[in-house]
Parts: C-alpha cells; structure tokens; sequence
C-alpha cells in the first residue's frame, strides 16, 4: 500500500477510516471488517476442502 499512500489525504467524512501506513494486510482486512459490523470469525463453509 506504500505505493499508493499519501499522509494525511482524508475525505473528511464523518466515521472516515484512516490506517496508517505501516498498516498490514491483516491488518486492513480487521479494521475494515470491525468497521463495517462484520464477523470476525467466518464461516465453516469459506475453507478449502483439502482431502
């Protein structure tokens, strides 16, 4: 994400989430998902089946 990254370029919107740029993958996914009132512990179905 460093790529793309520029400090401090918010929206200004009420509840706008800004992550920091040393932010991980994980990271991003959990706040995200924490944000938006999604579970973090998904579902039996969402694994591969590894014989």
């Amino acid at each position: 994400m460093s790529g793309i990254y520029d400090a401090h370029d918010v929206l200004g919107w009420p509840g706008e989430l800004v992550l920091p740029e040393s932010t991980t993958l994980e990271g991003a996914v959990e706040a995200i998902a924490a944000a938006a009132g999604l579970s973090q512990s998904g579902r039996g179905d969402d694994l591969p089946v590894v014989p």
